[in-house]
């Protein structure tokens, strides 16, 4: 399956442990036999209200892969572990021989 990860990070992350971040997951992707199709840094950007935690502004990465489906767990639970990640979803975007069409269509 091809999916989305969007991570929003505190917003004062500096750029080597985002460089971790993106590591994480391309690691966490080849141990369970997965793929990263596109990586993208947006920087840090304004949120439309605050979050419960009190974040007005984030620093957003997103991920499309393809992996198997028991990888978006442990990748939630990887995630959910570090006190920079505020915010992560992953989003199903279609089967594996669409991810051709999906990438192109970003």
């Amino acid at each position: 399956m091809v999916y989305e990860l969007a991570l929003i990070l505190r917003p004062e992350v500096p750029d080597n442990q985002i460089i971790n971040f993106q590591k994480l997951v391309n690691d966490c992707l080849k141990e369970y036999q997965g793929e990263p199709l596109l990586e993208d840094d947006w920087g840090a950007i304004e949120l439309a209200q605050k979050l419960r935690c009190g974040v007005k502004r984030g620093r957003f990465l997103y991920f499309i892969f393809r992996a198997p489906t028991n990888t978006n767990v442990e990748l939630l639970r990887r995630l959910s572990i570090n006190e920079s990640v505020v915010r992560s979803m992953i989003a199903n975007l279609g089967e594996d021989r669409e991810a051709t069409n999906i990438v192109k269509n970003f």
